[in-house]
């Protein structure tokens, strides 16, 4: 009976991974409009905070900026045929400026989910180049 209800359970598991697979949605090829902003949308919202946890030895907040990052590219991968990203596995509480180091690093390697379909990131010399490109891109 045991031996049964093993066989049993491990087909079952077999069958459910199987049509759990077949339900999930397609996953989109990258495109500039899919990836639009995103690298930059990373760098605008955590690069700042983790050289600051690096620099000040904030172990919440570098922990925090890994988790966002992590949250962030795994939207994207759920919805596009993009790589697998994996940010946390940057954090040493004990060398936070080593941290911040493979949080550049997994951000590099994603800018090259960019360069694949042939965009640059977009970079701006300080606050106001960006708000005059933003502006500008409004038609204000």
């Amino acid at each position: 009976l045991k031996k049964g209800l093993t066989a049993l359970i491990k087909e079952l598991s077999t069958c459910f991974t199987k049509e759990k697979e077949s339900l999930r949605p397609k996953k989109m090829p990258p495109s500039a409009e899919a990836l639009k902003g995103t690298y930059e949308e990373m760098i605008s919202n955590w690069h700042g905070k983790m050289a600051l946890a690096a620099e000040t030895g904030d172990r919440h907040l570098a922990f925090l900026s890994l988790v966002s990052l992590q949250e962030m590219m795994d939207g994207l991968r759920s919805e596009l045929d993009i790589g697998s990203y994996d940010a946390v596995s940057a954090y040493d509480p004990d060398d936070l400026p080593k941290t911040a180091k493979g949080f550049d690093q997994v951000l590099q390697n994603y800018l090259e989910e960019y360069r694949k379909i042939g965009w640059n990131e977009k970079r701006f010399r300080d606050i106001d180049a960006f708000v005059l490109a933003y502006l500008k891109s409004l038609d204000i």
